[in-house]
């Protein structure tokens, strides 16, 4: 989690959601660590509460589908699930043979699924913002802690591997298995759900 302590703020850095791009508008601008990298609000609880009580608290969420179609990339073609041994059925010979329903289950039992379990259910200084929407939410953050904020061109494409299409990395079944372990989110955040790839 970042923390800007001149400005009063924690930004909650979600998987796959725009952090990084977040982390470099301010790297500039005094912004340190607190917790690990990812760690949920939850994590820090008693921080958040003694001492950084009148923080405002930032974060972003995205689609539940396109955000683990570029976990499922990035891991995948990064090669990193060679390392991930509780993934099932994974070849570690061959980390490009785990299947995405496979990464699924690994990405929940890490705890990374489901974006609801990074917040808090309710906090007067908590403000969510989505991906899709990310330049004018990252433009009412600076408002709000008091900074000029310049517009920062971001396509919609990940920064390591270029386009693609979240077709490519999804399955009718994998989408059952968001639909039912981020139930949450598409009702807590306005998401619409399918039932089969060809919609999305």
């Amino acid at each position: 989690m970042y923390i800007h302590k001149n400005r009063k703020f924690l930004y909650v850095h979600v998987q796959k959601t725009g952090g990084s791009f977040f982390k470099r508008l301010f790297r500039k601008k005094q912004l340190g660590r607190i917790g690990d990298k990812h760690c949920k609000v939850h994590d820090i609880h008693n921080e958040i509460s003694n001492e950084y009580n009148d923080f405002y608290i930032f974060g972003m969420v995205r689609n539940p589908y396109s955000r683990l179609a570029s976990a499922y990339r990035f891991n995948k073609d990064k090669r990193i699930l060679a390392l991930r041994k509780q993934v099932v059925n994974l070849d570690l010979n061959n980390p490009m043979k785990c299947d995405v329903e496979d990464f699924i289950t690994w990405y929940d039992k890490c705890g990374c699924m489901v974006q609801s379990k990074y917040f808090y259910k309710d906090h007067p200084r908590q403000i969510i913002g989505k991906y899709e929407q990310l330049n004018s939410y990252i433009k009412d953050i600076f408002e709000k802690v008091d900074l000029p904020y310049k517009y920062a061109k971001r396509n919609h494409k990940t920064l390591y591997f270029g386009q693609y299409s979240i077709r490519d990395y999804l399955t009718n079944r994998a989408i059952e298995m968001i639909n039912n372990i981020c139930d949450e989110d598409f009702k807590r955040f306005g998401y619409k759900k399918v039932q089969f790839i060809n919609e999305l």
